[in-house]
């Protein structure tokens, strides 16, 4: 699990902060008294077990024992033997300062910095959290009797935002990053975010935020642990798709993917038991909430497989994977019409099972296969459930399942794995490996915009896994 620290001062936004990054709600992070909270108290989310939250109260004026509570936390728990009960990162939220001379946090804070530097803290990344800056935006936008808006009205709505962005962090860095700088120095990490969905770049905010975290947690811990951490941190985080895919591939890279290529890898055990290896490790890594545990059910599995072992050499009408989910939207002949799968998964993994046996080099190319596919199509999921907002259900899996399945990038996927298996041969274990990492990092999907494509459709009953019979 990834242990997280978040100290702060009261009503800066940490609910919002917590529910946004990491995909729980508002009951999970708060407590029984308004803005109290214990920093030894463990907060482990129902509907996200990969993370653990240590929550403290602010350091103003008058409150020397919550820092000093902080501060026998930090220090306990850089002694912990194991790495995983060890405090992986703290994020120090301040509310963005709205004009000058705003004090930004108390000497408590100034003290936590300094312990820090000098090593009696260890060596977990802190990283200081602005929080509220669609406040900041909303300000430099219609403050001063509306002087921006009056200064840019000929402007073009592109021009016009292009420089609201540029004087927001101008003003930004007048009221936040200078004065922080000039007490703490210029080493400490900081970004600005907003959890605000009427701002723009609130998404953009908190997935720079995960990635700024797994940056540091690389740099600061030590070399043996910093990778671990760093993949517990991307698999706990649920707004960030890009570091999903990176913890796939690591996990991959460590466990199994480079043998895929001489068939060395899970010596001993039967095609069925990697696939189930391969399908449940990617799922984990996606971290999707999953109450009745349809993405780990032997139908989906059964289809993953069923595409994994199709190999096409054309398709016509072929399109992009979001332009696919939204044909498969509008083809529907009603919202909550039942969404057909033209793939036969009744009695086909038996096959597939006996053909790879026969023929190793098909073995390689139906693995590599499942790996990409799995993976493109965990993207599409998670954009549905996290930025759609949509709850999982096997209508849900079914639409990412056949909006792939009717994409260009599948066929794609496919051929050049088949090409690359019959030039490269089956012993060259780094080519496949780095085959694999190209197709699934050239096919990242901007899962914020599947939110636009899910206009209309109807998710609130859901479907059985009916596909058509082989």
């Amino acid at each position: 699990m990834h242990y997280l620290t978040v100290l702060l001062q009261s009503g800066v936004g940490k609910s919002s902060l917590i529910n946004e990054c990491f995909g729980v709600n508002d009951a999970t992070v708060s407590h029984s008294g308004a803005g109290v909270s214990n920093i030894n108290t463990p907060i482990i989310a129902s509907e996200n077990g990969r993370f653990v939250l240590h929550d403290s109260q602010g350091f103003e004026h008058g409150e020397g024992e919550n820092f000093q509570k902080v501060v026998d936390f930090l220090k306990a728990r850089k002694n912990m033997p194991n790495v995983r009960d060890q405090v992986h990162a703290v994020w120090l939220c301040f509310q963005v300062s709205l004009s000058e001379g705003d004090r930004l946090f108390e000497a408590g804070v100034e003290e936590l910095f300094r312990m820090k530097s000098e090593g009696e803290l260890g060596p977990v990344p802190v990283i200081t959290v602005f929080t509220k800056y669609d406040r900041l935006v909303t300000q430099v936008r219609f403050g001063n009797n509306m002087e921006f808006m009056r200064r840019t009205k000929t402007l073009d709505p592109d021009a016009r935002n292009a420089l609201l962005v540029k004087e927001t962090n101008e003003r930004f860095e007048t009221l936040c990053v200078r004065p922080f700088r000039a007490v703490v120095g210029p080493d400490v990490p900081h970004i600005a975010v907003s959890t605000k969905k009427e701002y723009n770049d609130s998404t953009k905010s908190l997935k720079d935020l995960t990635a700024l975290t797994a940056k540091y947690v690389k740099e600061c811990l030590a070399v043996e642990v910093a990778e671990e951490v760093a993949v517990l941190s991307a698999v706990a985080q649920r707004v960030n798709p890009a570091m999903k895919i990176d913890a796939v591939i690591a996990i991959g890279k460590k466990r199994y993917w480079r043998g895929l290529a001489s068939s060395a890898n899970f010596p001993g055990k039967t095609i069925e038991a990697c696939l189930r290896v391969l399908h449940t490790d990617i799922v984990r890594v996606w971290n999707i909430q999953d109450e009745f545990g349809h993405l780990e059910s032997k139908e989906f599995r059964a289809l993953m497989a069923t595409l994994a072992g199709e190999q096409y050499e054309e398709l016509l009408r072929a399109s992009p994977v979001l332009a696919a989910l939204i044909g498969l939207i509008g083809g529907l002949s009603g919202p909550a019409a039942p969404i057909v799968i033209p793939i036969a998964a009744t009695a086909v993994l038996g096959k597939w099972v006996y053909d790879v046996y026969q023929q190793s080099a098909l073995m390689v190319q139906r693995l590599m296969a499942y790996i990409v596919d799995f993976t493109i199509i965990m993207q599409v999921i998670f954009g549905l459930v996290i930025n759609a907002r949509l709850r999982l259900s096997r209508r849900l899996i079914k639409l990412a399942f056949a909006a792939y399945n009717n994409s260009i990038e599948r066929r794609q996927v496919h051929n050049e794995i088949k090409e690359h298996v019959k030039s490269a041969g089956r012993t060259d274990r780094d080519a496949a490996l780095a085959m694999m990492l190209q197709l699934i990092k050239d096919r990242q999907i901007k899962t914020e915009d599947i939110d636009k494509a899910m206009e209309g459709f109807d998710n609130d009953e859901d479907e059985h896994w009916d596909v058509l019979k082989a």
